[in-house]
């Protein structure tokens, strides 16, 4: 008995040490004053490898490059001001190495400040620009293999814009989708794909499919996603179809086409969503009496798989209990009843996510949350920060990290299902992802932070007497 539970303790040590790993540790030597540091933004070279580690506290903001070898092999001190400028939109990284931070005045202005590092030359340079004409709405911005891109629309125009800046610095303008067919409203009325953007610019996702996605992120009723040089537009405002608009951010050529949701008999009180995954989609349909998910191939458009849930009968295909988190009262509760699973997620947001685990299968989560009224919990900031006084992070500079923050605070109610490459379910117990994982090494640090690096994640913790970062690496 007594080696049963010696091993039992060495293989529980022995999963713990290998779920997380310190792969490196610097101090932030360039810090001199006292002042708290505010916020932290690491940006993958996706070409080298190289990470540029931002670090911002109430007075300057310090950059370390570091190799891929995590050796920090460059360093510099900004202290340029621009205090109007207060939320990170995204970045770019140029050919010659310097690495470029985008920011707006405030939410969804016109107005943006470009912020170059140098750190062959050792300089900080500034440059404004500004979507110019008087009807144009910023939608999002995107930055996509070291690039970055201004979505943009016009209340009145068939298309939208995507706008960059070229390898010569030349500030570039695309109108796309203007000859596109029309898409369809909520009540199918025809409305075109920028009108669409315009309306729904608030309810947007921007989604990584390579990490765990909660409820709240996947169940918005318009995503993008980012996949094979070209950005997907999902929308999902439409009972009958899920509507597709592709663009490829290379030649700017776009297309159009539309999904058969599940359900088409039931026209009331029903709620759908979608979900894009390698060459497949996910489409979901669910009312107060039941709820239906088609597996489809986006090319053949055959019907791969059904899943059915009944009111009031068992979810066969489920291996997790009906989960509620987030609750006023209850943060966590589990629950049997397929009626209580529909009439909770169907007074709810609904959304469905799929992400390719190990063995080639598949983790699905399908469920619902509600729209919190309290504010969302804020990514930290860069608070009073004079370089660019920088007040706000978006989902743009370090979508990672917006992730695993909802992740890690869902209020959602749900269910988790382990299906094959076919589709089949699977019995068994779903394994713990990176997220999971982190949540036992979480920290109220302002130099914490979580980011992806290529096949692995990394959580970065800061301690304020000796200022050193750690950084910590987690799998799945």
């Amino acid at each position: 008995m007594i080696k049963k539970i010696l091993l039992l303790c060495i293989i529980c040590i022995s999963t713990i040490i290998h779920s997380q790993e310190t792969i490196f540790s610097f101090e932030n030597d360039l810090k001199k004053s006292s002042s708290d540091i505010k916020d932290v933004i690491p940006i993958v070279n996706e070409k080298t490898g190289e990470i540029a580690f931002f670090v911002a506290d109430a007075k300057n903001v310090y950059a370390y490059k570091l190799n891929k070898q995590f050796e920090v092999v460059d360093k510099m001190t900004s202290e340029n001001k621009e205090r109007k400028f207060k939320q990170f939109v995204g970045y770019s990284i140029s050919k010659n190495g310097d690495y470029n931070l985008y920011l707006q005045n405030n939410g969804y202005s016109k107005k943006f400040l470009e912020i170059k590092f140098s750190f062959k030359k050792k300089t900080v340079s500034l440059k404004k620009f500004s979507l110019k004409n008087s009807t144009e709405i910023y939608v999002e911005s995107i930055s996509y293999k070291n690039k970055f891109y201004i979505i943009s629309a016009y209340p009145h125009t068939r298309g939208f814009v995507i706008s960059f800046f070229n390898e010569n610095k030349e500030f570039n303008r695309k109108l796309i989708g203007n000859k596109i067919e029309d898409f369809l409203t909520k009540k199918n009325k025809k409305i075109s794909v920028g009108r669409l953007l315009y309306d729904n610019k608030t309810k947007l996702s921007l989604i990584d499919k390579d990490v765990p996605n909660s409820i709240e992120i996947v169940g918005k009723p318009l995503k993008i996603y980012k996949e094979q040089n070209s950005l997907i537009f999902s929308f999902d405002n439409n009972p009958l179809y899920t509507q597709l608009f592709s663009v490829n951010l290379k030649s700017f050529n776009c297309s159009a086409t539309k999904f058969i949701k599940p359900l088409q008999n039931i026209t009331s009180k029903k709620k759908t969503n979608s979900f894009l995954f390698e060459d497949k989609i996910a489409l979901m349909s669910s009312f107060s009496k039941g709820l239906q998910l088609n597996i489809v191939d986006t090319t053949s458009r055959k019907v791969l798989k059904e899943f059915l849930i009944h009111n009031g009968k068992e979810i066969k295909f489920k291996n997790t209990p009906i989960i509620q988190e987030g609750g006023m009262y209850n943060d966590y509760r589990e629950m049997e009843s397929s009626k209580k699973f529909l009439r909770k997620i169907n007074s709810s947001n609904v959304g469905v996510s799929f992400k390719r685990i190990l063995n080639g299968n598949y983790q699905i989560v399908i469920g619902g949350y509600k729209e919190q009224r309290t504010a969302p919990m804020p990514m930290g900031g860069f608070g009073g920060m004079p370089i660019a006084g920088i007040g706000g992070l978006t989902v743009s500079i370090n979508p990672t990290q917006f992730a695993f923050n909802s992740y890690a605070n869902t209020k959602s109610t749900r269910i988790e299902s382990l299906v094959d490459e076919d589709f089949n379910h699977l019995k068994g117990r779903i394994s713990e992802n990176a997220f999971d994982k982190m949540k036992d090494y979480n920290s109220t640090s302002n130099g914490a932070t979580v980011f992806k690096y290529f096949d692995f994640y990394i959580k970065t913790n800061y301690k304020t007497f000796s200022k050193t970062f750690t950084f910590k690496k987690f799998i799945d």
